[in-house]
Order: structure tokens, then sequence, then C-alpha cells
């Protein structure tokens, strides 16, 4: 067992040392030769991380260069499944269950809400759930009990306001 221990950590360690890149496509470990096989009109994202370099959700890849690919069609479904998550928590919200929204860093007055129905699917790049006790620590007094944060690809313009 010892043995088979200290072989998996030098396989490790030389991959790290080597010039190999751990590909991640749509969240699934990828050859490199997929990757280069890829069409690359099917590509929605692409990031490439240095070894030791990637966000903690990658750490166990961290040995390694590491390329993260997102297609079009797996952002697709991940958009509807935003929006249907949007829509669940304005179906609560109509339920009395007390909810502050935030879409791209402005608090959705309640009497506004509902409009987020509005917007399409493809325009969501995130939609979650944030933690009570770090929505309590940023938002203060506005915090409530479930605060959804929305994140669109096109956030809207604020203009400061001039005097004429």
């Amino acid at each position: 067992m010892r043995s088979l221990f200290i072989l998996v950590y030098i396989c490790v360690s030389l991959a790290a040392c080597s010039g190999r890149k751990t590909v991640l496509i749509d969240g699934a470990l990828q050859s490199e030769q997929q990757l280069d096989k890829m069409d690359t009109a099917l590509i929605f994202s692409s990031v490439e991380y240095k070894r030791g370099k990637a966000p903690e959700f990658y750490q166990q890849w961290n040995k390694t260069k590491l390329v993260v690919v997102k297609t079009k069609s797996y952002e697709r479904k991940l958009q509807v499944e935003r929006y249907q998550l949007l829509n669940r928590m304005l179906d609560s919200a109509n339920h009395g269950v007390s909810i502050l929204i935030v879409s791209d860093g402005l608090i959705v007055p309640e009497l506004s809400q509902q409009d987020l129905r509005k917007l399409p699917a493809a325009s969501l790049s995130n939609v979650w759930i944030m933690d009570a006790q770090t929505a309590k620590t940023i938002y203060g007094s506005k915090a409530k009990p479930v605060t959804l944060l929305i994140n669109t690809y096109q956030p809207p313009t604020i203009h400061p306001m001039t005097d004429h």
C-alpha cells in the first residue's frame, strides 16, 4: 500500500513539473487531445490557470496548468437552470417569503421584483442564493432571510447625475 502511495505521489509530482495540463470541459476531466480536436465555434468560454493559481474551487487540479472550457450548449443549460431558480424564488416571494434581490449589484425594490421574470434566460450569467450571515454582513439591516444575487451578461449602465 505504501509503495502504491509513493508511485501515485511520484506520478502527480512529475505531472506538476511537466508542461502537461489538466483539461476540464463542461466540468468533466478530458484529455489535451480532446481539447485540441474541439471545434472552437462550440466554445463559450475558456480560462487557463497557471500551476497553483486556480481558484479554490479547482484546488484538486492545482498541481498542473489547468484549462477550464465551457461549451455554448452547456452554458445554455446553465442559463435555463439559473432562470428556473430565479422564477422559483420569485414564486416564493409571491407566497410571502421575504427575499432581498440584488441584480448586478443593485437592490431590486420589492415592487419591481416580479419584473425580473421578463429577463431572458440567455441574459443570466449567474443566479445564486447568498448565505444569510454573509448577506447580513454585506447588506446590514436590508438583509432578509433569503438573499438572491443575480448577475447578467450586460448589466445596466449607471449614469451619474449632473446639474444642468
